[in-house]
């Protein structure tokens, strides 16, 4: 260890700064260290965020025929004496389709047709 600057010419001449530790790098291999540095970082954060993502996040799936509540987008309407912060938030209804793996066609408990919702305006 070198505690004051003196100390670097008695050093020098008895040849002791050849340490591997005084050694300067060049740029290219500066760069591929911190590179490496870098993506392990990255590859460590997303393992991170991966696992705290899927402790929260699970896969669901609905049946055709069966009965699930879907987020009512209604909005006000004053002409109407409709308040939207009054409704239901949720309304029950009926799977009639399964379109691709998160996209399902509903109905109403009577047959109507609802429309094409995403499974996370849906639920059991």
């Amino acid at each position: 260890m070198i505690s004051h600057g003196s100390s670097y010419r008695l050093l020098r001449k008895l040849d002791a700064l050849n340490d591997s530790e005084m050694l300067v790098l060049p740029n290219a291999v500066k760069t591929a260290l911190a590179r490496q540095n870098i993506s392990k970082n990255i590859f460590r954060a997303y393992v991170k965020s991966k696992n705290t993502y899927n402790t929260r996040a699970k896969a669901v799936n609905y049946r055709e025929g069966q009965e699930v509540f879907h987020r009512n987008f209604a909005q006000s309407n004053f002409t109407q004496g409709i308040s939207a912060k009054l409704l239901p938030t949720f309304v029950k209804c009926r799977v009639k389709k399964v379109i691709g793996s998160a996209m399902y066609e509903l109905e109403n408990l009577n047959g109507k047709s609802l429309g094409i919702f995403h499974a996370k305006d849906m639920r059991q």
